[in-house]
């Protein structure tokens, strides 16, 4: 019997309360009191699963009872939420004027614009990294414009070009600041490149952060990227789930989802894809399978048969992962 996906996890009653608290539809949870070491828990889950702001937001509101202790320490998180929340949307507004200066255009992924366009407040969602969208033939350049801003490049290609043509993206690190995901498509894989980076920038929505107008994606393909991300990646943590909740939620993409349907190679492809069952030496050739041209194929064969050192596993390499976990299990 084939196991639950990785994404799948247990979550402790104060925990899955504060998760729900706010989705539009459904009610509101009892309160529960949470003091002590059961506060203590509850911030360390809460930590893990990036539910801060929402934990603070759930105390304040009385779905968590707290004692004073539970209160000044919730204080002092939204306090650090807050600052955290806006330096990293200063840091966005930077970014995108530098790459909007060397003429390269951009959509932010996931963070500040689900934050603000999707949750009812934007301190329930707490950013990670910088995730950008950019078109395959603007990476060099883009990558270029931050590397002269002092911008250090974190991954090299498995074959030169790998990023433009056929790859996911790259990644950069600025001094004291996020790392800066800049993505060809939404994520690698065979999932990824069926989707049309043409169709990524269609007329999208736009997130209002002072004076910056940012662009991101259309609903539709917001909810495909948070999918992917949580069914692909596998990420263990409950805010990825909340995030496919609250598009879910939407009458929009609620009319949009009943009438997809999945096909024998959708199912394949996520049983390969699925963490918890590591088939990486198939990976690639999925991946190979739904690629359009003869030259994005051409440079996946060379990136897999013959990776650069220090990036990809080799496919012996990758077999001997695969036969590795399989005997772990």
């Amino acid at each position: 019997m084939a196991r639950p996906p990785a994404w799948q996890f247990d979550l402790d009653a104060p925990t899955r309360a504060v998760l729900v608290h706010g989705l539009s539809g459904v009610p509101r949870p009892l309160p529960i009191r949470v003091v002590g070491s059961d506060w203590t828990r509850l911030r360390a889950d809460c930590e893990q699963h990036r539910l801060d702001g929402l934990l603070v937001s759930a105390a304040v509101t009385g779905v968590i009872l707290t004692d004073d202790a539970g209160r000044a320490d919730a204080a002092a998180l939204e306090v650090d939420l807050t600052r955290r929340r806006m330096a990293h949307e200063a840091e966005l507004v930077t970014v995108v004027g530098w790459l909007a200066e060397a003429g390269v255009p951009t959509r932010v992924l996931k963070g500040v614009a689900l934050a603000h366009l999707d949750h009812p407040d934007p301190q329930h969602r707490p950013p990670g990294d910088l995730d950008l969208l950019v078109r395959g033939y603007d990476l060099t350049t883009a990558v270029g414009e931050l590397r002269a801003r002092g911008a250090g490049l974190l991954e090299n290609d498995p074959a030169p070009g790998y990023a433009t043509v056929v790859g996911k993206g790259t990644t950069v690190a600025v001094a004291r600041g996020p790392e800066i995901d800049l993505h060809r498509l939404l994520v690698w894989g065979p999932f990824g490149v069926r989707v049309r980076p043409e169709d990524l920038w269609r007329p999208g929505r736009t997130v209002a952060l002072g004076d910056a107008a940012i662009d991101t994606l259309d609903v539709e393909a917001t909810l495909v990227h948070v999918a992917l991300h949580l069914t692909v990646l596998g990420w263990r943590r409950a805010l990825s789930v909340r995030d496919v909740g609250v598009l879910l939620l939407g009458d929009a993409v609620d009319r949009w989802a009943r009438r997809s349907s999945s096909s024998w190679r959708d199912r394949a492809w996520l049983r390969i894809e699925r963490p918890e069952e590591p088939l990486g030496v198939l990976e690639p050739v999925a991946t190979y399978l739904e690629l359009r041209t003869s030259a994005e194929r051409a440079m996946l064969r060379r990136a897999s048969l013959h990776p650069a050192p220090g990036t990809w596993p080799t496919p012996l390499g990758r077999l001997r992962r695969v036969v590795g976990r399989s005997a772990e299990r």
